[in-house]
């Protein structure tokens, strides 16, 4: 069962396979200006919203039937190609165009031959700003 997507890593849950993510946490904000008043606290000035940020993490792992190699180099590509992509959980479309700016990884297990078995990955995502 697909639970959603970011460009082309699906999260996904089956009799087979696990591969989701934890600890999901997206940030929204507005910018404003403070300008100021001689004698008086500034007036802040509302112009515009900031770029929603976001960040989880997901174990890859062959345990769970994930090949963990295959799925980071998804995920670097998705980095390092620069392209921008669809943040999906279930029915809902998170934003528009989202970058991969950022990832960690952390390798679990390997085995004797160097293979990797287990890795914990850190990923951050920005939202790119609409053209006009």
């Amino acid at each position: 069962m697909t639970i959603g997507t970011l460009g082309t890593v699906t999260f996904q849950t089956d009799a087979k396979t696990v591969e989701t993510f934890e600890n999901l946490s997206i940030k929204k904000s507005a910018n404003f200006v403070a300008h100021a008043v001689h004698g008086k606290t500034p007036v802040q000035e509302f112009t515009g919203y900031a770029a929603n940020t976001g960040s989880f993490t997901m174990t890859l792992s062959a345990f769970l039937g994930v090949n963990p190699q295959k799925e980071l180099d998804k995920l670097e590509k998705l980095m390092n190609s620069h392209k921008e992509c669809t943040f999906t959980l279930g029915t809902k479309v998170y934003g528009t165009r989202w970058l991969v700016t950022a990832l960690s990884e952390a390798h679990n297990y390997t085995y004797r031959d160097g293979q990797l078995l287990q890795c914990t990955v850190g990923v951050t995502i920005v939202e790119n700003g609409v053209s006009a």
